[in-house]
């Protein structure tokens, strides 16, 4: 399968662990969509080539485990999906340094932890969605460097302090859900 740029199957009725088979060898594989299915196990494997992946969409499965480090060598990896999953363990530090990532959705899993201080240091990212974590913690320093941010959803989460003026003064920002959270105090943005 070397030669294949897109592998979509979404929205069947796959089982079992997302077969290695899939993805095996492919040194141009651009996009991997299987979303809504039933698929279980980890995300990746060791024989899975990076290089040239822009979108990985699975979302809507059963996987389990973390958001593993082996992601971080995605350097063109433009839209990350994983929502509706049974994923655990913290928001990696690495996300904030991939400098092509505009597109994130790893809401509905069950992570846990603070946002990371360098959340959004590549400055790339415009969609971010994290609702419906366990996540917790300040957000005052998560958003510094988030210029690009248009679509931010934190809500149903267990973040907690005051809402940071890099959030609140962002030009480019248009939609916010910070609803069913801890957060406090008085806020004045221009």
């Amino acid at each position: 399968m070397s030669v294949l740029d897109i592998i979509d199957l979404s929205n069947n009725r796959l089982s079992g662990n997302i077969p290695e088979q899939l993805v095996e060898g492919s040194l141009s594989l651009r996009g991997l969509v299987l979303s809504n299915n039933h698929l279980k196990g980890q995300l990746l494997w060791r024989s899975f080539n990076l290089a040239y992946l822009t979108d990985l969409i699975l979302s809507g499965n059963q996987l389990t485990g973390i958001l593993p480090d082996s992601l971080s060598n995605g350097s063109r990896l433009e839209a990350l999906d994983v929502s509706l999953n049974n994923l655990t363990g913290k928001i990696p530090r690495w996300i904030g340094y991939m400098s092509s990532l505009e597109y994130l959705d790893i809401s509905e899993n069950n992570l846990s932890g603070s946002l990371p201080s360098n959340f959004c240091s590549s400055g790339t990212m415009t969609n971010v969605y994290l609702s419906k974590n366990k996540l917790e913690g300040s957000l005052i320093d998560a958003f510094d460097g988030c210029q690009s941010l248009d679509r931010l959803d934190l809500s149903h989460n267990y973040f907690r302090g005051s809402i940071p003026e890099s959030i609140g003064s962002s030009l480019q920002l248009s939609f916010l859900l910070l609803g069913y959270n801890n957060l406090e105090g008085n806020h004045r943005y221009q």
